[in-house]
C-alpha cells in the first residue's frame, strides 16, 4: 500500500503546494548552529551542570524536515564536545538508513574534529569521504559509518547529512535525547497546507511545552542522557520524541478548470485495521476450526459447569497440552492440524486455539493484540500494527473481560504474563473493537506467619508458614521447576549472622497454579549456642527481602517500573523465655510513600509475656515517577534499617 501511494502521489499538487505554504517566519530564522563556527560558551565548556557523570556532550542538534518534488528531505546537524577521555568512544558515528524498496539514503555527508589551542586558535580535523562507508546492518537496514580523527578531551566533533525519503506516510521520528545529556535539539518542519499530518509527541518535557500539536517548530534545552537503567522494560518508552502520520492530502476534485479541492484519507482506523487482521487467513484458519474445537471440549468439563469453571479448565487444557516456542507473534505460522501434532507453537497459535475453545463452549472471546513491555508501549493515536507483537485471548465471564494467555503452564488462569502487563490491549471485534487494561485480577502477595520458642534460648526453634500468591507464587514453582522442591525451604530464612538447619519442611500445591503455594517450614540454628546467657539479642525479622537497597545510584532521569503491584506481610508471635525479662523492643512506626504509592507498617506489641510483630510492605502502584526517587531509596533504607533492630532480653 506505501509503495502504491509513493508512486502515484500528485507530486505536481505537492511541489505547488510546498513553493505556496512554506513557513515564511521558519525561512527567515537563522540556525541555532553554524557549521564550523564555534562559540565561547562551547569552548570553555568543561563539564555538564546537569550531570555530572557526563562524559560527553551533544552541544547542538537541529534538524529540519522539508517535502519536495518527489521525495522528503531531513537535513540534521549535530555537534558534540568531548569533556572526558571516557568519551572517546562517541568519534565512531553510525548512520542508519531503511534501505527496503529503496526507501531511503543518506546523502551530503561532513564531519570535521574541531580543536581550540590555549590561544583560542581552532583546527578542523576533517573526515575524508573515502574514509566513509555504507555497511549492511540487517537485511532492511544499512548504516553510514566513519569515525573522527585527532579526537582527544575537549574536542568538538560535528558532522551533518541529509537523508533522502521516499516515504510520505511515516516521517522519521525526532529524539531529543541520546546516549549523552543534550544541551539543545531543535527541529523544524515545512509541511504545506495541502499534507495533514498527524504529530505525536511523546516525553513529559515535550508535551508540557508544547501542550498544542498546532506549531512546526519543536526545540528542548538540557535533555538528560537516555540511558538503559534497571527496573525499566524499554527506556525509549520514556524518550523525548516527535513522530508524524500522514492522515490525509488535498487533490482537484476533478481536472476540469476551477474544480475545487477534495480530502484524502490515507491512514487507516483502528476499526478498519482490526476487521484486516480478522480477516486474514492467519487467523480464520484457526477460528473457523469449530468441528476439531467440538470433539475436544467433549471430555473438559460438564454441562453444569457455570462460565468461569469452564474458563478455568479449557485454558488449563491448552496450557497443559501445549508448550511455548517462546516467540511472540501476532499472526499463526502453521494451521491448526500442526500445532496439535507438534504441540509446540508461538503466542498467536496457542492463544487462537484458546479463543476457538471459548467460543465453542458458549464463552464470548476475542483474539486481542498487544505489546510486551520489552516492544514498547503502544500509542493509540497510531493506528498502526508494527506496534503490536503479541496475540492474546479474551473473555467475556459474568459481564466482565478476563484477559487470558496460556503460554506456561505454570501460571494461573488469572494471571497475564508479566510482559503484558503495558498498559493497554486493543481487542478485535469486528462490531466492537475496543482498548482495554492489561490488569491481572489476582493479587500478588506474600504472608508469612512465624513462631518462635525460645525456651532454651541457645538454641531456638523457628516455625514458619509463608503462604505465596500471584505472580510471587508463579516466581517460587519456577524455581522449584529449576531446582526441585528444596530449593524454597533452603533459601527462607535469612539471617546476616547465623546459619540454620532445617529440621522439617511441606510444600503444597507446588504443580497446581490454580491454588496458592503454601510452604511449612522449621528451622535451629546450626550448632549450640551459649547455655542460659545474661544478655539475647534477638532479631524478629528472621524473613527478610529487604537486606540491600536495590537504587544505589543518586539521580535518576526515568520511573522505576515495580511489574506489578504486591503485598508482603510478615507476622511473628514469641514468648518472652522463662528466667528474661524485655530490656530493649524496636518502636512501632508507619511510613506513607507520597502519593500514597506505597506503605511499610512496622507494629510491635506486648501483652504480658507475648510479643507479637505485624510488618506490611505494600506497592501499591507498579510504577515509580522519577520525581519520587529519593523517596523510594529513602524508603528502602528505612525498611532495611528497621528490619535490623533486636528485641533485647536480659536474664533476671
Amino acid at each position: 500500500m506505501t509503495s502504491r501511494f509513493l508512486r502515484s502521489f500528485p507530486f505536481s499538487l505537492l511541489a505547488f503546494l510546498f513553493l505556496t505554504a512554506a513557513p515564511v517566519h521558519l525561512l527567515a530564522q537563522s540556525a541555532p548552529v553554524r557549521w564550523g563556527k564555534v562559540t565561547p560558551e562551547e569552548i570553555k565548556l568543561t563539564h555538564c551542570a546537569f550531570d555530572s557523570t557526563a562524559t560527553a556532550v551533544v552541544l547542538a542538534d537541529y534538524g529540519q524536515i522539508k517535502l519536495g518534488y518527489g521525495n522528503v528531505l531531513i537535513e540534521r546537524h549535530r555537534r558534540i564536545k568531548i569533556l572526558d577521555r571516557k568519551g572517546l568512544n562517541l568519534a565512531n558515528i553510525s548512520i542508519p538508513y531503511y534501505i527496503k524498496n529503496d526507501l531511503e539514503k543518506v546523502t551530503s555527508v561532513q564531519a570535521q574534529t574541531l580543536n581550540v589551542d590555549a590561544k583560542g586558535k581552532v583546527t578542523e580535523t576533517e573526515v575524508p569521504g573515502k574514509q566513509m562507508f555504507d555497511v549492511d546492518a540487517s537485511e532492511n537496514w544499512r548504516e553510514k559509518r566513519f569515525t573522527f580523527t585527532n579526537v582527544e578531551a575537549g574536542s568538538i566533533l560535528e558532522y551533518r547529512y541529509t537523508t533522502v525519503s521516499e516515504n510520505y506516510f511515516f516521517l522519521d521520528a525526532w529524539l531529543f535525547q541520546s546516549e549523552i545529556p543534550t544541551l539543545h535539539s531543535e527541529l523544524r518542519a515545512f509541511i504545506p497546507e495541502g499534507l495533514d499530518y498527524r504529530v505525536l509527541m511523546q516525553g513529559r518535557k515535550l508535551i508540557a511545552k508544547y501542550p498544542q500539536a498546532s506549531v512546526s517548530q519543536w526545540s528542548l534545552d538540557n535533555v538528560p542522557a537516555l540511558r538503559e537503567e534497571s527496573h525499566v522494560a524499554n527506556h525509549y518508552d520514556y524518550a523525548e520524541k516527535i513522530r508524524f502520520q500522514l492522515a490525509g492530502y488535498k487533490r482537484a476534485s476533478s481536472s476540469l478548470p476551477g474544480a475545487g479541492l477534495e480530502y484524502v484519507t490515507t491512514m487507516t482506523s483502528w476499526e478498519k485495521l482490526a476487521k484486516e487482521l480478522l480477516d486474514d487467513e492467519r487467523i480464520t484458519r484457526y477460528l473457523n476450526r469449530r468441528g476439531m474445537a467440538k470433539d475436544v471440549l467433549a471430555t473438559l468439563y460438564a454441562p453444569a459447569d457455570p462460565e468461569l469453571v469452564r474458563v478455568q479448565k479449557i485454558y488449563n487444557h491448552v496450557s497443559h497440552s501445549l508448550q511455548w516456542d517462546g516467540t511472540h507473534h501476532l499472526l499463526t505460522e502453521q494451521n491448526l492440524t500442526a500445532l496439535l501434532d507438534k504441540k509446540q507453537g508461538n503466542s498467536a497459535e496457542i492463544n487462537l486455539y484458546l479463543t476457538l475453545l471459548l467460543r465453542e463452549a458458549g464463552i464470548q472471546a476475542n483474539p486481542v493484540v498487544l505489546s510486551t513491555r520489552q516492544h514498547g508501549k503502544v500509542h493509540v493515536t497510531y493506528p498502526l500494527l508494527s506496534q503490536f507483537n503479541h496475540l492474546i485471548a479474551c473473555a467475556q465471564v459474568d459481564g466482565k473481560e478476563l484477559l487470558l494467555d496460556a503460554t506456561d503452564r505454570m501460571r494461573p488462569y488469572q494471571l497475564l504474563a508479566d510482559e503484558d502487563l503495558n498498559e493497554n490491549a486493543f481487542l478485535l471485534d469486528k462490531d466492537k473493537p475496543r482498548w482495554v487494561p492489561t490488569k491481572t485480577n489476582c493479587p500478588t502477595r506474600q504472608t508469612t506467619s512465624v513462631e518462635v520458642d525460645l525456651n532454651d534460648p541457645a538454641k531456638p526453634l523457628y516455625r514458619f508458614s509463608v503462604r505465596y500468591e500471584g505472580y510471587l507464587a508463579l516466581d517460587k514453582r519456577l524455581q522449584f521447576a529449576k531446582k526441585g522442591n528444596k530449593a524454597l525451604a533452603n533459601e527462607v530464612i535469612s539471617h546476616e549472622n547465623q546459619d540454620f538447619k532445617l529440621i522439617n519442611a511441606k510444600v503444597e500445591h507446588a504443580e497446581d497454579p490454580d491454588e496458592a503455594l503454601l510452604a511449612t517450614l522449621s528451622y535451629q540454628p546450626e550448632g549450640t549456642g551459649q547455655a542460659s546467657p545474661s544478655m539475647v539479642y534477638f532479631n524478629p525479622v528472621l524473613l527478610n527481602e529487604f537486606t540491600e537497597n536495590p537504587f544505589k545510584q543518586e539521580q535518576r532521569f526515568l520511573p522505576v517500573e515495580l511489574d506489578y503491584p504486591q503485598t508482603r506481610t510478615y507476622i511473628l508471635n514469641l514468648k518472652v523465655p522463662a528466667g528474661y525479662q524485655v530490656q530493649e523492643m524496636p518502636k512501632s512506626v508507619l511510613m506513607k510513600f507520597p502519593g500514597e504509592l506505597a506503605e511499610f507498617r512496622y507494629q510491635v506489641n506486648r501483652q504480658n509475656d507475648l510479643i507479637q510483630l505485624l510488618t506490611t510492605v505494600n506497592f501499591k502502584s507498579s510504577v515509580i515517577p522519577s520525581e519520587y526517587y529519593d523517596h523510594l531509596r529513602e524508603f528502602y533504607d528505612q525498611i532495611i534499617s528497621k528490619y535490623r533492630e533486636a528485641i533485647v532480653f536480659k536474664k533476671q
